[in-house]
C-alpha cells in the first residue's frame, strides 16, 4: 500500500539571475560594516542589517518619488504580505479589498489571502487590465 502523497512544489520560482553594479555589490551587501559594526554578536548584525535594509528603502524612495517603500530579507511571498500591511496601515484601516494580480506567484497570492483572512480583509485575484483603479 502507497501511502505518499505527491505535491506540488513552488521551489524556485521568482528567484532569476541577477547583475547587481559591483558598487552596490561591494558597497552594499558585501561591506562589513553591515554585520561587523563592534562585536560579531547576533544583535549587531541585526541592526547592520536594519540599517542597510532602511538606506535601501530611502534610496527607493528618492529615486521613484513613491511615498513609502518596502525592503525585506525574507522570501518574496512574506515581503509581498508585509507591504500589505504596511498599505492598510497607511490608510488607517479604512481600506478593506486588497487585488492582487492573478500573475503573481501562487506561494505570493497564498501569503496575502492568509493575512487577509486572518484581518476579516476581502482578496480578490483577478487580471490586472481588468481592474478598477478609480474604485480606491
Amino acid at each position: 500500500m502507497n501511502t505518499n502523497q505527491v505535491y506540488k512544489t513552488y521551489i524556485g520560482q521568482g528567484y532569476y539571475g541577477t547583475s547587481i553594479p559591483s558598487v552596490i555589490r561591494r558597497n552594499v551587501l558585501e561591506n562589513p560594516k553591515w554585520y561587523t559594526p563592534y562585536t560579531p554578536y547576533q544583535a549587531e548584525i541585526s541592526q547592520g542589517r536594519l540599517e542597510c535594509l532602511l538606506n535601501f528603502q530611502t534610496a527607493i524612495t528618492e529615486l521613484t518619488g513613491m511615498d513609502i517603500s518596502n525592503a525585506s530579507l525574507l522570501d518574496e511571498a512574506t515581503a509581498a504580505g508585509e507591504a500589505m500591511m504596511m498599505s492598510y496601515n497607511i490608510h488607517g484601516g479604512k481600506r478593506r479589498k486588497f487585488f492582487v494580480s492573478k500573475d503573481t506567484f501562487p506561494q505570493t497570492i497564498a501569503v496575502i489571502k492568509t493575512r487577509c483572512k486572518t484581518m476579516n480583509l476581502d482578496c480578490e485575484v483577478g487580471n490586472l487590465s481588468d481592474f478598477d483603479h478609480s474604485k480606491g
